[in-house]
């Protein structure tokens, strides 16, 4: 393996490590109707501020996969997964956002958003399990 595809290697396995994060956002969510208000406002930024990280380091990952694709062999239908999965988290995380937003003004003015705090939810659920079979290809990738 030459030095750039080792750069790139680690650029990849660190986003994948930054992309943990999507993990916990369930979880976050989750609880997060039982906390005070200030711990949900709180939350609803932090939560906003790394899903918008997550979608610029999402990009870092499906460009440094591109470059290792190219340098090993794969087989089409795990490049074909890949690709799918990754852009599967693309839409999800992006769509994610805007319940986030509306979760955090109804929190600032006193509001329930509860229906927006389950959309929140089921997205960021279905977005860890999404990148749970991202993991699981990733260490298989002759299928």
């Amino acid at each position: 393996m030459d030095k750039a595809t080792e750069y790139v290697m680690f650029v990849h396995v660190l986003s994948a490590v930054l992309l943990g994060f999507y993990l916990f956002v369930p979880w976050l969510l989750l609880r997060l109707g039982k906390q005070s208000a200030a711990v949900q406002e709180g939350t609803v930024r932090t939560v906003s501020l790394l899903n918008r990280i997550g979608q610029y380091v999402l990009v870092l990952a499906f460009l440094s996969g591109g470059y290792l694709v190219s340098k090993y062999n794969s087989s089409g239908v795990w490049m074909i997964l890949a690709i799918v999965l990754i852009l599967v988290m693309f839409a999800l995380s992006g769509i994610m956002s805007k319940p986030l937003k509306r979760i955090g003004e109804a929190v600032a003015n006193g509001r329930a958003a509860s229906e927006d705090l389950r959309l929140a939810q089921v997205l960021g659920t279905v977005n860890a399990l999404v990148f749970l079979l991202i993991l699981i290809i990733m260490n298989f990738p002759t299928i």
